[in-house]
């Protein structure tokens, strides 16, 4: 495991809360709030997502971003490897 996800899954511990609401159909399950820029604290934002999984482990697997798969995107402009940038 590397230390990206280790250091995300510490930060999703910190942020998450443990909700009970309609959208967890009354169920306690971690929330979280995602956006084009990370996570932060459920709620944080209107223009945010929230998240629901029933545990921190979910939570993290589910909202980390592999910087190394992020940089292989075509739009990525300084991506060294598959930019269309570079195909040009």
């Amino acid at each position: 495991m590397n230390n990206a996800l280790l250091n995300h899954r510490a930060e999703v511990s910190k942020l998450a809360e443990i909700i009970t609401n309609r959208q967890t159909q009354n169920k306690p399950m971690y929330a979280i709030d995602v956006n084009r820029w990370g996570i932060s604290e459920p709620f944080s934002d209107c223009e945010n997502s929230t998240i629901y999984r029933d545990s921190i482990f979910e939570l993290a697997n589910d909202t980390f971003i592999d910087e190394d798969e992020e940089i292989n995107e075509p739009h990525y402009v300084n991506a060294p490897y598959e930019s269309i940038q570079n195909r040009l």
